[in-house]
């Protein structure tokens, strides 16, 4: 099941394997793990998600 909503996920290009966008404040320490990571806050999170231009 949650491969098929993986595939799902990026044949739709919702998501982005190397990358993290979080708004919690230790989402930063992912780089540690050899990927991008950006703390942002929940406002600016979701209009990212939505496509908003700040």
């Amino acid at each position: 099941m949650r491969l098929a909503i993986f595939k799902s996920l990026l044949i739709l290009n919702i998501l982005d394997p190397d990358s993290v966008d979080g708004t919690n404040s230790h989402t930063t320490m992912i780089d540690g793990l050899g990927v991008a990571g950006w703390g942002v806050g929940g406002i600016e999170a979701e209009a990212a998600m939505l496509g908003q231009v700040f």
